[in-house]
């Protein structure tokens, strides 16, 4: 039989590419088809191996047949011929490369997987699955497949389905992720499906690795107490410093800027860290993640304007992937301080020196201001007693308003004060003893740090023109005081008027205990039986005194009070007519010593006696006596005789 070529899509390989087993074991022709065997020995085989590549799909069918007519008889002529038929399916060659976003990668960072298919033939492949499941280090994010493919996070399947022949950089999937840990990490992506064989599965896995590093997002935050901001008025600066993570910092540091007009008064910094105040440096060190820490600053506004005081991070040796939120600053605008205060002062005009109800009065108001800054439109609102009438205010030029009673200093420097004179007269007709208050309150346009001294008034108590305040003080000369030993006591009566006092009468008291020894007044005449000290008329503003001694008998605490006991015109001022004086007596003792010798003549070698003799004269007992009595010079001692309970070195 003729012998039958390969199938026209059957191509031989080149030499180079058969394995020496399937060559020809005799001469023939690849072209032609023709395998010339030659002789074979009954019995013997011959075999003959062709290798063939498909070049299309579809179904193939290969015949060998004996040609020619052999020299030798051939009885079956049957088995002359055999045929194979193949079917061959579509290839395709489906690649795929990962590569991942730029580093350097750190936890909690956002990374990008790109994974690119693409199919080189040289048939269309279908039912393409690709499986990129993240390992663990990465929390998934999100995804973008492109085309109609899909991806599912869960399984890590991105389906991409059917790939024409030659389709490269249009079927491309996206993972975005965030690193979760830190070190080495590898995600790997491989083609896990396709109903199309691929005769190169060297390209169908594709990794990308990223070495991870330490990373943590510090978040400064910080605020001032609530405003408004004046001049030496505190301000409370609080700053926060928040690690997100993932990981902890080391070495952190944060940097205060207080500007120049703000001065640093405090600071208090959790324990574990410090802050300087020169430098405005808060060491902080480590901070775990998701832990906080708080540094409060006060400071003292020392001039006005706006200022800017800002927080920030200046040392992390963890990188911070997020350092946007590393820094904060707030801005406050310091008003003018101005610390005013009022003083009122009552003066009486009646030629007395005292205030009497049918005389004038004249109040002194004087405004200051303590600063730091100017104090503008400064309003004093002085406010007369009921009844009282406006007369006149000194200087004619002050801007007071007897009306209203609004005294107005258009502006008045830092350490600078003014003062008003405002004359009145007391309600008309007004008898006896009457108590009157005057008050003022003062205001300004700054800020008033101490509004204690905003407010002042002046209470006087006014008498008839006949009236007169008579006081009386008693007191003790210097202690301390003993048993026996005199104690002087000085006794003043003063009359404050305005009118004379009448027919005076003090008495003295002296307590059981104190016995009278003397008395000198120096005006009047004093009756040591009644202690009453008769003074009669006082003039306005005289003082006489009365020195009175006394011995102390017993021990004790002792009051000696003095009372005015007459006055015949009206004395306004009752509660300065009594005064006491108390003294505590200590105990006192007169210890005397005698001495004698037994009689003489005196020769040596005699034993001679020496007696001493102690004695207490009292009034007290006395204790803890040591008497100093040596052995003359020039003798020796023998011996000596003691009382009980007494010791002799």
């Amino acid at each position: 039989m003729r012998p039958t070529p390969l199938p026209a899509r059957c191509r031989t390989p080149s030499a180079s590419s058969k394995d020496s087993r399937k060559e020809i074991q005799r001469s023939g022709s690849s072209t032609t088809g023709v395998w010339s065997v030659g002789s074979v020995t009954s019995g013997q085989s011959q075999t003959l191996i062709i290798t063939a590549t498909p070049t299309a799909t579809g179904t193939y069918t290969t015949t060998a047949a004996i040609s020619g007519t052999p020299a030798q008889f051939d009885a079956v002529a049957a088995n002359n011929s055999a045929t194979n038929t193949i079917t061959v399916q579509p290839t395709a060659d489906v690649a795929i490369v990962k590569t991942v976003s730029a580093g350097p990668y750190y936890n909690g960072q956002a990374v990008t997987f790109t994974i690119t298919a693409s199919n080189s033939g040289p048939n269309s492949a279908s039912g393409i699955v690709v499986k990129d499941l993240l390992p663990a280090g990465f929390t998934y994010q999100s995804a973008v497949a492109s085309g109609s493919s899909t991806y599912n996070q869960t399984t890590g399947n991105w389906t991409i389905g059917t790939m024409a022949t030659g389709q490269a950089g249009t079927t491309i999937l996206t993972i975005t992720a965030v690193i979760n840990t830190n070190g080495s990490l590898t995600n790997t992506a491989e083609i896990t499906a396709a109903t199309s064989f691929d005769n190169n599965s060297a390209n169908n896995t594709s990794s990308a690795s990223i070495n991870v590093l330490s990373a943590s997002d510090i978040a400064v935050t910080s605020t001032v107490s609530a405003g408004p901001y004046n001049i030496n008025q505190p301000v409370t600066i609080t700053v926060t410093a928040t690690n997100f993570g993932p990981d902890a910092s080391a070495g952190l540091v944060l940097t205060n800027t207080i500007p120049t007009g703000l001065t640093v008064q405090s600071a208090t910094a959790p324990a574990g860290t410090s802050y300087n105040a020169t430098t405005g440096q808060w060491t902080i060190g480590t901070l775990p993640s998701g832990a906080g820490t708080t540094l409060t600053i006060v400071a003292l506004p020392t001039a006005t304007g706006t200022f800017t005081t800002s927080s920030a991070v200046t040392t992390n040796t963890v990188t911070d992937n997020a350092p946007g939120n590393n820094s904060s600053s707030q801005t406050i605008t310091v008003a003018p301080t101005a610390n005013v205060s009022v003083n009122v002062a009552a003066s009486p005009t009646d030629p007395s020196n005292t205030f009497t109800n049918n005389s004038a009065v004249d109040y002194t108001i004087t405004v200051a201001n303590s600063g730091p800054s100017p104090a503008n439109n400064v309003q004093t609102t002085f406010s007369l007693p009921a009844g009282f009438t406006f007369v006149s205010v000194t200087p004619g030029t002050a801007t007071y308003n007897s009306a209203t009673g609004v005294w107005t200093v258009i502006s008045l420097p830092s350490g600078q004060s003014a003062s008003i004179v405002v004359r009145a007269n007391p309600p008309a007709g007004a008898t006896g003893t009457n108590t009157y208050t005057a008050n003022a309150t003062v205001t300004a346009t700054e800020f008033d740090n101490l509004l204690a001294n905003n407010s002042n008034s002046a209470t006087i108590t006014t008498g008839n023109a006949l009236d007169a305040d008579v006081a009386v003080a008693i007191t003790a000369a210097n202690g301390p005081y003993y048993v026996g030993q005199n104690v002087v006591y000085t006794v003043i009566a003063g009359n404050n008027g305005p009118a004379t006092a009448n027919n005076v009468n003090v008495t003295n008291t002296l307590p059981a205990g104190l016995t009278f020894v003397s008395a000198t007044p120096s005006t009047g005449t004093y009756n040591s039986a009644t202690g009453v000290w008769t003074l009669g008329n006082m003039a306005v503003n005289t003082n006489p005194t009365l020195t009175i001694t006394a011995t102390p008998t017993a021990l004790g605490t002792y009051t000696t009070t003095t009372t005015k006991s007459a006055q015949t015109n009206t004395d306004y001022v009752p509660g300065n007519n009594t005064s006491s004086s108390i003294i505590s007596i200590s105990p006192t003792a007169d210890v005397g010593l005698s001495t004698s010798l037994s009689p003489g003549p005196y020769y040596v070698g005699d034993t001679i006696e020496f007696t001493i003799s102690a004695t207490n004269y009292g009034p007290s007992p006395a204790s803890n006596i040591v008497i100093y009595a040596p052995y003359p010079v020039g003798s020796q001692r023998i011996g000596a005789i003691l009382p009980s309970g007494t010791t002799y070195n």
